[in-house]
């Protein structure tokens, strides 16, 4: 193989398969295999870091059980010249004894209890100053080894122990340890190392370099552990230490630090080797590695690169498209299998267009005759069918032939009535449907080859129309409740290749029954949603009649809202002209509105009855006037009974005329003051024109003027405090509570449409429905909204709700208004500006006003055959009233 051969071309990382391969590769072996190396790198490191480390730490260890064996033994020399003195009875001591004790000793001293001398050996060493711990160790009978700071700034090692003698007395030894013997001439002493020995107070005991120490170092490492490592500096020279505790407090009371140092790049020299071998022979191999697995990989994808290229081909629809693999491998497998795939997936590629084609018809279709039409044209044409037939069940369980195709015959989306009892339940046809139903899908390669009985209406069908049916496909459809629905039937399967007259496959039958599925639930979607429609009507109809039902004298008014509603809208998207010219809704836009409208006083089906119905001031249950009356019937006859009491001598049978007419004058007069004061009180009770100050006074002046007896034989007010409140209502006949819990019921609305989960279509509904009382000059109630704040969808169920409250001819707290008086009134609300003006305007040049009145109130217009009547403007024989007066008027218009 030549090297110009395997190299990739520098496209070839272009290949996303490559690059996935490539890192695959990477992933499951450069990784790891870097991973190992790493791995390898780090433990050689740590390994050899352990071995120096252990090296200096066995030094060090070596060189403290070095150290208390010599001081094991200088012991062992004192208990030697103990033990002399024990045997001879004096402080004299052998040639051999000398010897010994001259290499290890400077001296030795020998002390009483009471701190005198009794002998010495050598330069008698004096005793240092021990401690009170010190003293309590030698009395325990251990040996002590101490040391003390000499003229030389180095320090002394001494080791003591105390003896006792045959008199019972004690003997102190002291012996001063000779350097040369603990330290010079000791095993671990090496010329490549340095050697640091300190005490527990970290007092240098002995240095191979006495002017650099690593105290500070060391002080820190033996707060946590015992023995260990440690690096520190000398000028410019870097050691690497082990250091090892040398426990001899429970024997010799001290305690002593042995660091064993050795130069930085000594210790690592082996680390260093390493890292020159390892790190070159390591990346040699990931090279090698990476580019060997690029050229195997650059090898094995030029197929890859052909298939995604055909593809491509493939994708922009060129179905010729072939690939050219000639691989005795797995490879040339998938060419040979990709080709015959592309033969085939021309006609696949339709059926998907067709069936997409076919589902996007179904979910869009809301016409039942359309759809079904939509789904015998797709069924045939997916399947390749000759003919096809829908039959549907209907509520009461009956199945009827909805629709019929059959291509060679002509006869296209129509019923076949040439067959005598096509149409009936008990029909052939129907009876041959039913036998299907509850068994799935039939398939049946020739309906002729089973037993004579089968598909008798078929085979009539065959007879009358020359017609012969081979294959036959019949699929339930199944609706979202499991319930069949209907049945399609396909007839004859046609060859794509020469139309001849084939059995369905099983490809066919799938697609039949995603079909048959697909149309199922299209027609339920539409069943439903229509269902559903009818449902919400009928229960908004449903409140709007519980509404105007609950009182009858405002019947219809929910019903005659949404018509001057509705016929306000549809005049404002009729306008050519004028501000409202680019006004419109659509058809959804103008059923909300119609929602909105019959359901805008919905909230009154919580206000009680008699306050909605309140004609006079004092109507609640029954109009309390009634009882007033009562008791002024009550006061005139006791009037009478007292003015006879009073009157003594006056009998019926004294025939006194004189004396009798006097009662009766009086009487007369007392009775035509009651009757002036009850007149009065029934026209303030009416409530027909704002109440002025003076009458104001005159029912308190009433009130307490008379008073009347009861059964309880007390003196009352003949009215009560509740009865004179009512009474003095300014204007119209309720009290500011019971207008407050009038006014309540459009909150009550706001609140009850926002609780139902509207569709989104009918997401305005709470908005529109809840503004009906507002003004453009946020004068209206219940949230005080401003002409930028109210949608006109809003302004026009105000505009007909206020007309319509106007001239409603049943509300017993005001006389209905002729459509031309409410104009007027509407006019000085637009002049006041109320209501929209380009609404009243429009509303008045539709002539809608005099529509409404021929239509809803019988105010039809003499001569004129139009049920719109001509224009009616502000001076023609529109009476001008007077601004307050109507304002009044309409307040009171508005429950």
């Amino acid at each position: 193989m030549k090297f110009r051969n395997i190299k990739p071309d520098r496209t070839f990382l272009r290949n996303k398969v490559a690059q996935q391969l490539f890192l695959m590769f990477i992933l499951c072996a450069l990784v790891p295999l870097a991973a190992m190396t790493v791995i390898c790198y780090v433990r050689v490191n740590s390994q050899l870091n352990r071995m120096a480390d252990e090296r200096l730490r066995s030094a060090c260890k070596a060189a403290g059980m070095n150290l208390v064996e010599r001081v094991s033994f200088l012991e062992s020399d004192l208990d030697s010249l103990y033990s002399s003195r024990i045997a001879t009875k004096s402080w004299s001591e052998s040639r051999e004894m000398r010897t010994r004790l001259s290499q290890r000793f400077q001296g030795i001293s020998i002390y009483s209890r009471s701190g005198q001398l009794i002998a010495h050996f050598g330069s008698a060493p004096e005793s240092p100053d021990f401690s009170q711990e010190e003293i309590q160790h030698l009395s325990s009978g251990k040996a002590l080894v101490t040391d003390c700071e000499n003229r030389e700034k180095s320090r002394n090692v001494f080791i003591s122990k105390i003896y006792p003698l045959e008199d019972e007395s004690e003997v102190m030894i002291l012996g001063e340890a000779d350097p040369s013997y603990l330290w010079e001439n000791n095993s671990f002493t090496f010329s490549a190392a340095e050697i640091f020995i300190v005490d527990k107070s970290m007092n240098t005991l002995y240095s191979t370099l006495p002017d650099h120490s690593p105290l500070s170092e060391l002080k820190e490492a033996v707060k946590t552990t015992s023995s260990g490592r440690l690096d520190w500096d000398s000028g410019e020279d870097r050691y690497i230490a082990g250091y090892w505790t040398v426990f001899m407090r429970p024997t010799y009371y001290d305690t002593w630090y042995i660091v064993y140092s050795e130069k930085r790049e000594m210790v690592l020299e082996p680390m260093g080797s390493f890292q020159k071998i390892f790190t070159p022979i390591a990346l040699l191999m990931f090279w090698v590695a990476a580019f060997l697995s690029l050229v195997f990989i650059r090898r094995r994808m030029k197929p890859v690169e052909q298939l995604r290229e055909v593809t491509k081909r493939i994708s922009a629809k060129e179905f010729n498209a072939r690939v050219n693999i000639h691989n005795n491998d797995e490879f040339g497998e998938l060419g040979t299998a990709f080709n015959a795939m592309a033969q085939s997936l021309e006609g696949y590629f339709d059926t998907i267009q067709t069936i997409n084609r076919i589902g996007k018809s179904l979910s869009e279709e809301d016409d039942e005759t359309i759809l079904l039409e939509t789904i015998l044209n797709g069924a045939k044409t997916l399947i390749n069918a000759d003919g096809a037939t829908l039959y549907l069940i209907s509520d009461n369980h009956g199945i009827t032939l909805s629709l019929m195709q059959i291509d060679s015959l002509g006869i296209v989306n129509q019923r076949d009535t040439s067959v005598e009892g096509i149409e009936g339940e008990g029909s052939s046809d129907s009876l041959e449907v039913k036998s299907l139903l509850g068994r799935g899908t039939v398939c049946c390669p020739d309906i002729y080859s089973i037993d004579e009985g089968g598909f008798p209406f078929q085979r009539e069908f065959d007879r009358r129309h020359g017609y012969r049916t081979h294959s036959m496909l019949s699929i339930p459809m199944i609706n979202h409740e499991d319930e069949e629905i209907g049945v399609l039937r396909l007839i004859n399967a046609k060859n794509r290749k020469d139309e001849s007259i084939i059995s369905f496959s099983e490809e066919d039958v799938r697609l039949a029954e995603s079909l048959a599925s697909q149309a199922a639930v299209s027609l339920s979607k539409n069943h439903l949603m229509m269902e559903l429609v009818l449902l919400f009507e009928g229960l908004t109809e449903l409140v709007a009649t519980a509404v105007d039902a609950k009182s009858p004298h405002t019947g219809d008014h929910c019903k005659r809202v949404p018509a001057l509603t509705m016929m306000i809208a549809e005049a404002a998207c009729r306008a050519q002209k004028g501000p409202l010219k680019d006004f419109t809704l659509n058809a959804d836009e103008l059923y909300e509105l119609k929602i909105a409208a019959l359901l805008h006083d919905c909230g009154k089906i919580a206000t009680p009855v008699h306050i909605v119905d309140k004609a006079t001031k004092l109507e609640g249950i029954q109009d309390r006037i009634e009882l007033i009356k009562t008791r002024f019937e009550i006061l005139s006859r006791d009037r009478l009974i007292e003015l006879y009491r009073n009157k003594p001598g006056v009998l019926p049978e004294e025939k006194s005329s004189a004396r009798i007419s006097a009662i009766d004058r009086e009487w007369n007069e007392y009775v035509k003051k009651l009757e002036d004061d009850l007149k009065f009180l029934k026209e303030c009770n009416a409530g027909r024109i704002p109440m002025e100050s003076s009458a104001q006074k005159r029912i308190l002046d009433i009130a307490g003027e008379y008073s009347w007896i009861g059964l309880d034989q007390e003196s009352k007010p003949i009215l009560t405090a509740e009865e004179v409140e009512n009474l003095m209502i300014v204007e119209g006949t309720l009290t500011q509570q019971e207008r407050a819990l009038v006014n309540e019921h459009v909150n009550l609305t706001i609140r009850m449409l926002q609780s139902l989960p509207l569709p989104k279509k009918l997401r305005n509904l709470p908005a529109y429905a809840g503004s009906h009382h507002e003004r453009l000059d946020g004068s209206g109630y219940p949230r005080g909204l401003t002409k930028e704040q109210i949608k006109m969808q809003s302004r026009i169920i105000c505009l007909a709700d206020v007309f319509e409250a106007l001239t409603a001819p049943n509300r017993p707290y005001k006389p209905a208004r002729s459509a031309m008086d409410a104009v007027e009134i509407l006019r000085i609300m637009k002049d006041n500006g109320q209501i929209d003006p380009d609404l009243f305007d429009l509303f008045v040049q539709e002539k809608l006003h005099l529509y409404y009145a021929e239509h809803f109130l019988g105010a039809s217009q003499p001569g004129n055959p139009n049920p719109k009547p001509p224009v009616v403007h502000r001076s023609d024989n529109i009476p001008v009233l007077e601004e307050s007066t109507a304002l009044h008027q309409h307040s009171e218009s508005l429950r």
